[in-house]
């Protein structure tokens, strides 16, 4: 089985301010979610479930989102919670380093992540990030991506195997400390046993995010 899908998310992210312990309180309202799926040659496409999605949490200090609060009528608690676990991951924010860089310089990050199976425990898999800079200027720094898949070694998944591999690309607003763009490319493998029936599953995933930064209007009196 070979499944291909992709995903055109539009949100708007609204950050707090900063409180003493360098955490922030955040808003994501997923205005408009559209899915694209391809299996064994067959396209399917439609409005995902996950749109007029509401989520508010925190970014800790350590740049993990902390999710307080989902409202959505069109979910249920299961897909709640696996949405949960997934956004957390997915909206960690880039870790990037404290000093000065210049062009070639690497840093590597890993992104834990959850993939629902029907019939079975959600996979958690490990998505294993290395980022080059290869331009930067007085506004924005660009960065490559290469990424490794790996079954997540903390808990067992005996019934699992998983590898896979991807680009990407990231741009980065010095003055705003922002990515306002991001776009990967990555291919999971998995074999999957359910019941002494060995499933094999190819999950290609399309990203492409790009952000515009708005700043507050002050009025003047």
């Amino acid at each position: 089985m070979i499944v291909e899908g992709s995903n055109e998310i539009v949100t708007i992210t609204t950050t707090g301010v900063n409180s003493d312990n360098n955490s922030f309180p955040v808003t994501i309202v997923y205005e408009s979610m559209k899915s694209k799926n391809v299996i064994n040659g067959n396209v399917t496409e439609k409005e995902n479930p996950i749109t007029g999605l509401i989520v508010e949490g925190f970014y800790s200090p350590e740049t993990k989102l902390k999710i307080d609060t989902i409202i959505s009528s069109n979910i249920d608690d299961n897909i709640r919670y696996v949405l949960k676990s997934t956004i957390e991951s997915t909206q960690q924010l880039v870790s990037f380093p404290t000093g000065p860089m210049k062009i070639g310089d690497i840093f590597e990050q890993s992104l834990p992540m959850t993939i629902p199976i029907a019939g079975m425990k959600p996979a958690k898999i490990v998505i294993n990030m290395t980022y080059k800079l290869t331009d930067i200027s007085e506004k924005n720094a660009t960065f490559d991506i290469l990424q490794t898949v790996q079954l997540d070694m903390s808990i067992e998944q005996t019934n699992l195997e998983a590898s896979g591999s991807g680009t990407g690309i990231i741009i980065y607003d010095i003055r705003n400390n922002y990515i306002t763009k991001n776009d990967t490319d990555l291919l999971i493998d998995m074999v999957m046993n359910m019941d002494g029936l060995m499933l094999r599953a190819k999950m290609k995933s399309i990203t492409s995010q790009s952000v515009e930064i708005e700043m507050p209007t002050v009025n003047k009196r």
